[in-house]
């Protein structure tokens, strides 16, 4: 899950729903005391959801660039079938797709493995695309 700002907000229910086998979420603010459902996010971490904290203010750092860090693990989660929910900026999640892209393939990125939402200004942007349905 990749949710940065607001964009978290869509994965709190995941993060209360803990019955998938492994959950990693990558989340981004300015600074930390932008950090909106810290406790939500706190218990998941506690209870073994894999939480990484991008501080674009603090420390220069987005989740794109956490994704990059974790590289690897990225692609090990993939290749056994890992779902990856978008959801925030426009700007964010055209950065993340390219990652993807680099690593698996446009086609992945267009799969029913990849969801996303983005939005950006003022009022919310849908990109033009097939329904996708995820079986869990």
């Amino acid at each position: 899950m990749i949710g940065p700002g607001t964009g978290v907000a869509p994965f709190i229910g995941f993060l209360g729903d803990r019955t998938h086998q492994m959950m990693h979420l990558y989340f981004g603010c300015k600074r930390e005391g932008d950090f909106i459902y810290r406790d939500a996010i706190t218990s998941a971490a506690a209870s073994g959801v894999e939480i990484n904290v991008a501080y674009s203010q603090k420390n220069k750092k987005y989740v794109q660039d956490l994704i990059k860090e974790n590289k690897q693990k990225t692609i090990d989660l993939v290749n056994k079938g890992a779902k990856i929910f978008i959801c925030g900026s426009t700007k964010m999640g055209k950065d993340v797709q390219f990652i993807l892209k680099e690593w698996f393939g446009e086609e992945f990125v267009k799969s029913n493995r990849v969801l996303s939402e983005y939005w950006g200004g003022s009022s919310v942007s849908f990109e033009a695309r097939e329904s996708k349905t995820l079986d869990f």
